[in-house]
């Protein structure tokens, strides 16, 4: 666990821990952010926040990140974090589906009795590759009570499905909360019922679409 919390943090600190976090990939199961000062107004703040975020798909055994208490206003902030997000879903979700064609396996199933490092080295690599990882694999995203606006609702309506489908397909039997948005003062009864209708829809991986648990058609898929 890496207790960070309280420290006065900024988006732009947080650019830094991105080699660090690379370093503790191996590790790193629990990431305390609590009680700081990230955020993103500028553009600058949003490509320091985007490269952390980023760093993330590194860190395979990371399940619980906690983003509570920091400033998460606007829409900027939180437009960063779905981009990032999308795309290291769509990554994972490539995983998954390669997992079942059997060509990952080929090396190790042929070579069972070799015992030539160069090949233990290679199945060490490729097992490393084909884990799943980043946002989509972290179980508990706690974002309450960071001044969380209409505007981010209606980034954070179309992640919060993706997310309870992924926590399901790439960890298992998880008694993961998924991605904590309340309380949040700041949004208005329709920033609120955005998020509850998000809660609501689950994502349904043939189609590629939300749809509400009565089978209608929810939030956009992108």
């Amino acid at each position: 666990m890496l207790n960070l919390a309280r420290n006065g943090l900024t988006a732009k600190a947080l650019q830094s821990l991105a080699e660090p976090l690379k370093l503790a990939c191996a590790d790193l199961e629990d990431l305390d952010l609590s009680g700081n000062a990230i955020g993103a107004n500028t553009r600058e703040e949003a490509g320091a926040l985007e490269a952390f975020l980023d760093a993330l798909r590194y860190c395979r055994k990371l399940k619980k990140i906690n983003l509570s208490e920091n400033q998460l206003s606007g829409s900027l902030v939180l437009e960063v974090f779905a981009r990032v997000y999308m795309k290291q879903f769509d990554q994972n979700v490539t995983i998954i589906e390669r997992a079942g064609d059997g060509v990952s396996d080929v090396v190790q199933d042929v070579n069972d009795d070799m015992q030539d490092l160069a090949i233990d080295n290679a199945r060490s690599q490729r097992a490393e590759q084909s884990s799943p990882c980043g946002l989509p694999s972290i179980t508990t995203i706690d974002m309450s009570s960071c001044s969380i606006t209409d505007a981010g609702a209606v980034w954070l309506s179309s992640v919060i499905p993706k997310h309870t489908w992924a926590v399901s397909a790439l960890a298992p039997g998880s008694a993961g909360e998924g991605i904590i948005c309340w309380p949040n003062e700041r949004l208005s009864p329709i920033g609120t019922k955005v998020l509850h209708q998000a809660e609501a829809a689950i994502y349904d991986s043939f189609t590629g679409r939300e749809v509400s648990r009565g089978g209608h058609a929810g939030t956009p898929s992108r």
